[in-house]
């Protein structure tokens, strides 16, 4: 049961989409703007902008939200 190499590069390249990188990007500036807010957290931030992913790709959209948190 090992890592399939097929699979582990098919993600590589899904994770190092230039567009991913943006919501990188992006995710990091809306969570550092809300965790300066006092009492809000990672946890409020990722809950608040929960309707930004609503129109997004799957995998985009996780990758915005840990980015956020």
């Amino acid at each position: 049961m090992g890592i399939d190499a097929g699979s582990f590069l098919e993600g590589l390249s899904t994770a190092f989409h230039p567009m991913n990188f943006l919501w990188v990007l992006i995710g990091g500036f809306l969570g550092t703007v809300v965790g300066m807010l006092p009492g809000l957290g990672p946890a409020t931030a990722v809950a608040v902008l929960i309707p930004v992913t609503f129109g997004m790709e799957p995998v985009s959209a996780l990758i915005l939200m840990v980015s956020i948190y």
